[in-house]
This record gives structure tokens, C-alpha cells and sequence, in this order.
């Protein structure tokens, strides 16, 4: 007797809403804890960092979602935070009251959920002045074995006040030290200023320390502030 072929069930396509996320503002904890039975758990629930919202009031909207067995991504705005010790302040507490995942383990599940799709994921930074601090951050980076391809953002030629006001814009840290490291003089913002420094140091950090030995690609992605025709040139 021949065997007689049957067909399988068609597999059901996943919903483009699988796996979705919600963003929320501090006021809107009310809300959110009426919602909270229609939303699966462990949903991230990002809270915004707006104006007119004090921390006290972000921070209960963290710990309020972990509550409702959300996981909470807040928002960090870099042109609203007054210092470095108010950031540290702000991401010491959330972490220590709410359980907030740290930013690693965020990067790290996105690169592999992206994955499990099929698709390759690429890791694209905010352009910098300073190429220790991007070679210590592209260490860490490997030592938790993300081995993601990553473009590292720099600033090519510009103007030092075309400069400064995207960085501004950006929350791209200007100190004096840095700036003179990049080959910017705060005296003489009428120039102009290129990433020579930057791409040399750059370079010479990346070949001491191998980190872009093996396939795990490391390349640059410029940001053309003084327009697309001088970075090409």
C-alpha cells in the first residue's frame, strides 16, 4: 500500500503585534494600572523624561511598572539633565528601588531578538570626541561577548561652531580636555576642525588592543555636519 501523503497544518504567522512595547509618561501610572490585565507580562514599558516631571515622580512610574511585572526602560535626556552626578544619581536609584535592567543587558537582548529573526543586527553610536573613552566602551563591549558588527560615529570636517552646536544638540559632552584632544582650540571658534587626531588615535587603539580581529567588524559612520561633499572629499 502506498503511503498517502498528508499536509500539515499551516504554522500561524506571528502578529506584527507580538512582542510590542508601551511608553508612558510619570502621570500616566494610573492608567497603566488599569491596563495592567490586557498586557502580558514582562512588556517593556518605557517612561519618558519630560519637562515638567521631577524625579520623584519618574521614579515611582519605574517602580510601578516593575510592580505590575513590566520591565521599565526609562528615558534619559541629556539636555535636561543639569550634570553627570544628577545622572548618576537618577540611574542609581532606579536601578537599586526598581531592578531597572542596565543598559548592557537591553543592548544585548535586542541584538539577539534581532537575530532570532534571521537578520543581522549592526550597532550604530552617537558620534564623540574623545577615542578612549569609545575604545574603552567598544572593549566592554566584546569582554560581554556582544560580537555585533559596529559603526562608530565620528564628526568629519566642520566648522568648531557647527561643531559645538550639534553636540549640544546631541548631549555630546564638550570639555576643554576633550575638545583639545580632537584638535579643537576654544579660543579660536572661527576655524575649522577634522577627526585627523581622532581617526589616528582611533586606529592605533583598535590594532594595540585587536578588537577588530576576527569577523566581528568595527567601521566608521560619519556624520557629515559640514556638509556630505567635504566628507566624501
Amino acid at each position: 500500500m502506498q503511503p498517502v501523503a498528508q499536509s500539515l497544518p499551516a504554522r500561524p504567522q506571528p502578529l506584527i503585534t507580538t512582542g510590542f512595547s508601551l511608553e508612558i509618561t510619570a502621570k500616566d501610572v494610573g492608567s497603566l494600572e488599569e491596563a495592567a490585565p490586557g498586557i502580558p507580562r514582562a512588556t517593556p514599558i518605557a517612561i519618558t523624561f519630560l519637562p515638567g516631571e521631577d524625579f520623584t515622580a519618574r521614579l515611582h512610574a519605574i517602580h510601578a511598572a516593575r510592580e505590575l511585572g513590566f520591565i521599565p526602560m526609562p528615558h534619559y535626556s541629556a539636555r535636561r539633565l543639569r550634570s553627570k552626578a544628577e545622572f548618576v544619581e537618577y540611574l542609581s536609584a532606579a536601578v537599586a528601588q526598581s531592578s531597572v535592567t542596565q543598559c548592557w543587558h537591553v543592548l544585548e537582548a535586542k541584538c539577539a531578538r534581532i537575530e532570532r529573526q534571521g537578520m543581522t543586527p549592526v550597532i550604530v553610536t552617537q558620534f564623540a570626541f574623545d577615542a578612549q573613552r569609545v575604545l574603552e566602551w567598544l572593549h566592554a563591549l566584546r569582554q560581554r561577548g556582544i560580537t555585533t558588527p559596529v559603526r562608530l560615529g565620528i564628526p568629519d570636517l566642520a566648522g568648531i561652531k557647527t561643531l559645538m552646536r550639534f553636540a549640544a544638540r546631541c548631549g555630546v559632552g564638550t570639555p576643554s580636555a576633550i575638545l583639545g584632544k580632537y584638535g579643537v582650540a576654544i579660543g579660536r571658534l572661527l576655524g575649522i576642525a577634522g577627526p585627523d587626531l581622532f581617526d589616528k588615535a582611533l586606529a592605533e587603539g583598535l590594532a594595540a588592543d585587536r578588537l577588530t580581529s576576527g569577523p566581528h567588524s568595527v567601521t566608521l559612520h560619519f556624520y557629515p555636519f559640514g556638509g556630505v561633499a567635504k566628507a566624501i572629499n
